[in-house]
């Protein structure tokens, strides 16, 4: 049988398909091929305007000109290059499981793979117990990505005004969702979560005297797990991602829920028509 595709390799064969939403919104910053905000040199007209001293004449409209009897200017929009901040939770739950992981490892991939298509200014921080790490592009692996520990907040990284943010992360995390998510909306434009999910999390198989681990902190804990401790924890789990989804959805947050060991093309498909994901061109 063939062997699975790594996750560069998975990232990669996404990158043909889907695109981050960057279509439709206007950008500022870095001379590139995406419509901007302001004026520009691209051939997209924009407007008329009048004449002012220092203005290139060779932008002059001559029939604008006849018709209103004052100096007309063409103006075009500007062409700019879009910017991305990508934010990974480098925390152990991305590792929960080989699924989980390979999912987590292929998103970063992904995001990485279509930055670099379409022409995008990607800054990329990995977040951990020792701060906030910025990768640069260029030196950029999925494969050597390190999910261990607890991550730290955002806060320390630099977010570029006017960036869309591109957080992958699980979101077991406590705290209020709105709390963490306000910020991260702030000079934005626009902001993606891609959350992987494993089976393992939502419904584990636990039952009896276990001596549970933490993926994100040293030691075991023994706990007498039954029906009871399952429900609970099964209607906490729950609960935890209906409160991140309603934040995200009455915030204008895009939030994309991948389940580890399915193709994510299946969900980014569904993403397209609300806008999350864009289809390749």
């Amino acid at each position: 049988m063939p062997s699975s595709p790594s996750a560069a390799e998975a990232g990669q064969l996404l990158a043909a398909r889907f695109r981050l939403p960057l279509a439709g919104r206007s950008w500022r910053g870095q001379a590139g091929g995406w419509r901007g905000a302001a004026a520009g040199s691209s051939i997209e007209f924009r407007e008329h305007r009048n004449y002012q001293a220092g203005d290139d004449l060779r932008h002059l409209d001559w029939s604008a000109t006849a018709r209103t009897g004052q100096p007309m200017l063409r103006v075009y929009r500007e062409e700019v290059r879009p910017s991305v901040d990508l934010l990974i939770d480098g925390s152990g739950s991305l590792a929960l499981d080989d699924d989980k992981e390979h999912l987590s490892r292929t998103l970063a991939e992904w995001v990485w793979q279509a930055s670099r298509a379409d022409g995008v200014s990607l800054m990329i921080w990995r977040l951990s117990e020792r701060g906030c790490h910025l990768i640069p592009p260029e030196a950029f692996s999925s494969r050597e990505l390190k999910f261990s520990g607890r991550a730290l907040d955002y806060q320390a990284a630099t977010l570029r005004s006017g960036a869309m943010r591109v957080v992958i992360s699980d979101l077991l995390f406590p705290g209020e969702p709105r709390a963490w998510l306000s910020p991260l909306l702030q000079s934005a434009g626009g902001c993606l979560l891609l959350c992987p999910w494993s089976p393992a999390e939502a419904e584990p198989d636990w039952s009896g005297n276990m001596d549970l681990e933490d993926c994100e902190a040293p030691g075991t804990a023994r706990v007498l797990v039954d029906e009871r401790v399952m429900s609970d924890y099964r209607a906490a789990y729950l609960r935890h991602v209906a409160l991140w989804q309603e934040s995200c959805t009455s915030l204008g947050i895009n939030l994309l829920r991948l389940r580890a060991g399915e193709d994510p093309a299946t969900s980014f498909s569904a993403a397209i028509h609300q806008g999350a994901i864009a289809p390749c061109k």
